[in-house]
C-alpha cells in the first residue's frame, strides 16, 4: 500500500512540473516575463532584436488595443521594456505608416487595433481629440446610450456604421370612431365608407426620427444594478446583464427621440449604404398619419387625406357642437389654375362677335 502511494504521488508531481513548465513557456512565447538566463536556441534577446541592415524598425501594437485609447509608451512595449518591432524594407512600408514613436503617443485611436499591426496616421483621430466615449461622435453631433434590446438593427453595426432610426406608433382610430365625428349631414355614409376602405383601424404612423446617425460604439454587455423585492427573501441587490449601445445624433434629434422612448414607440434602425459614393443628402421620407379632414392634414410632411375633396366644418346649435362632412370649396386661384392658357375665353359682359 505505501509503494502505491508514493507512485502516486509521483505521477501527481509530474503532472504538476509538465503544467508549470508550459505555463512558463507560454509565458515567454508571449512576452510577458523574462528570463535570467539565455534561450535555449542560443540567441540573447539583443540578438534576436538586433535590426537587419536595409530595414526601418516598425512599431506595433503587442496586444489588442481598443477604439479611443490614447496612445502611450505602455501600449508599444512588451514586458520587461522590450519595444514592440518588427522590421520592414523602405519598400514594403505602406502609405501613411508611422515609424517614429513620438507620432504615436498621445494619440486616439478611431479603432481596434489588432495585435502585431502597425501604426497608420488614417488610424487615429484628429489631433487634441479626447480619449473616451466622446473621442467617437462626430463634430456638431450628440451621443446617446440607448438600450439596443428595445431597438431593431442596432446588433449587426459596427463603430462608424450610419443609420436612420424610424418609430411606429399604431393609428388608435376606428371606422366606428370616425363615424362618430359626424353625427349628421347627407355625406355621413360616404364618411364611413371611405373610413373602411382606407382600413383606418390598422393604419400607423411612422416618423423618421434621427437622420444619418452614426454608430459610435457597438452593442455591449453592461451589468445593471437591480433591486429585487420578494416576500420570501426580502430585498436584495443583483447586477443584470444589458445590451447597450452608443449613437451620434443631431442636436435637434435628441428630444424627439427621447419623447418617442417615453411613450414606448417601436423603434427600428435602418442602415445606410456604407459606399463612398452614396449621397450624404439623401433622407428617408416619414409617413404621417392620414386625415380624414381634408384641410386638417399636414400637407407640408405629404399628408393624404382619403375623402379628396372633403372637408370638415364645426356646427353649432345652442349648446351643441359637432363636425360635419362637406364638399370642400376651392379657391378662385385653384379654378383659375385649371383654366388652359391656350384657349381664349370669353370676356364676361361682352357678346361674341362673328
Amino acid at each position: 500500500m505505501a509503494r502505491r502511494r508514493s507512485s502516486g504521488g509521483i505521477w501527481i508531481a509530474g503532472f504538476l512540473i509538465l503544467g508549470l513548465l508550459g505555463i512558463t513557456g507560454f509565458l515567454v512565447a508571449e512576452g510577458l516575463i523574462d528570463l535570467p538566463f539565455d534561450l535555449p536556441f542560443g540567441k540573447k534577446d539583443e540578438e534576436r532584436f538586433e535590426q537587419p541592415p536595409g530595414t526601418v524598425p516598425v512599431p506595433v501594437a503587442p496586444r489588442p488595443i481598443p477604439a479611443y485609447t490614447k496612445i502611450t509608451r505602455d501600449h508599444l512595449f512588451q514586458a520587461g521594456g522590450r519595444p514592440s518591432v518588427i522590421f520592414l524594407k523602405p519598400e514594403q512600408l505602406p502609405g501613411g505608416a508611422l515609424t517614429d514613436i513620438g507620432d504615436i503617443v498621445g494619440r486616439v485611436l478611431a479603432a481596434d487595433k489588432p495585435r502585431g499591426r502597425g501604426f497608420l496616421d488614417s488610424d487615429f483621430l484628429p489631433k487634441g481629440t479626447r480619449a473616451g466615449i466622446t473621442a467617437g461622435i462626430p463634430p456638431g453631433k450628440r451621443a446617446l446610450r440607448i438600450d439596443a434590446q428595445t431597438v431593431t438593427g442596432f446588433h449587426d453595426l459596427h463603430v462608424g456604421d450610419h443609420f436612420d432610426l424610424l418609430a411606429t406608433l399604431p393609428v388608435q382610430a376606428s371606422p366606428e370612431d370616425l363615424a362618430s365625428v359626424s353625427p349628421g349631414g347627407s355625406y355621413a355614409p360616404l364618411l364611413r365608407l371611405e373610413a373602411k376602405l382606407g382600413n383606418l383601424h390598422k393604419g400607423a404612423v411612422v416618423h423618421v426620427l434621427v437622420q444619418d446617425g452614426v454608430c459610435v460604439s457597438p452593442v455591449i454587455v453592461r451589468a445593471e444594478p437591480t433591486t429585487i423585492r420578494s416576500l420570501t427573501q426580502g430585498t436584495s441587490s443583483r447586477r443584470l446583464p444589458k445590451e447597450e449601445v452608443w449613437i451620434a445624433v443631431d442636436p435637434d434629434e435628441v428630444a424627439p427621440l427621447l419623447q418617442a422612448q417615453a411613450v414606448e414607440a417601436s423603434l427600428v434602425a435602418v442602415a445606410r449604404s456604407g459606399h463612398p459614393d452614396d449621397p450624404a443628402d439623401l433622407e428617408t421620407p416619414e409617413l404621417p398619419p392620414m386625415s380624414p379632414f381634408g384641410e386638417l392634414a399636414d400637407e407640408a410632411r405629404g399628408g393624404t387625406s382619403f375623402l379628396g375633396d372633403m372637408t370638415v366644418i364645426e356646427q353649432i346649435k345652442g349648446t351643441e357642437r359637432a363636425l360635419l362632412a362637406v364638399p370642400r370649396r376651392r379657391s378662385e386661384e385653384a379654378v383659375a389654375l385649371e383654366i388652359d392658357p391656350d384657349v381664349t375665353q370669353p370676356t364676361p359682359g361682352v357678346k361674341e362677335q362673328r
